[in-house]
């Protein structure tokens, strides 16, 4: 990946997984867009994706899934928004806009954009006294 970058762009790419991003919670990252890259992880890796994005203090995901497009080799985990919606819930809720408020992640497509767009914000969740 590095020899294929622009040079200017070397000293900031990493490689990694979805188990084991290689950014920490220090590099800054508040927001993670996803554009066709969920439907492409195993379902088994999905809890470690969720966790990772926990790890590194995400506070909202932008993500395009494809939910239906079998005829992609690659698409191994072609499962309905609902579904995602609940391997994230742990740490993210999904976020609802107003009707026609809906930021565009990448041009809709098809007339319905949550057909295939999906935000999610962090959960505030109360640290225990201790």
């Amino acid at each position: 990946v590095r020899r294929r970058a622009y040079p200017e762009a070397r000293p900031y790419l990493r490689c990694g997984s979805v188990d084991a991003i290689p950014f920490g919670r220090g590099d800054g990252f508040d927001t993670l867009t996803a554009l066709d890259v969920l439907e492409h992880i195993p379902e088994d890796r999905v809890p470690a994706l969720a966790r990772e994005i926990d790890r590194l203090g995400i506070e909202h995901l932008a993500a395009r899934v494809a939910v239906c497009e079998f005829q992609c080799p690659g698409h191994i985990t072609l499962r309905p928004l609902p579904w995602w919606d609940s391997r994230l819930g742990a740490a993210f809720r999904r976020r609802r806009f107003p009707a026609g408020s809906v930021p565009r992640a990448v041009p809709a497509q098809q007339p319905q954009s949550d057909t295939l767009q999906r935000f999610w914000q962090r959960v505030a969740v109360p640290v225990a006294a201790g």
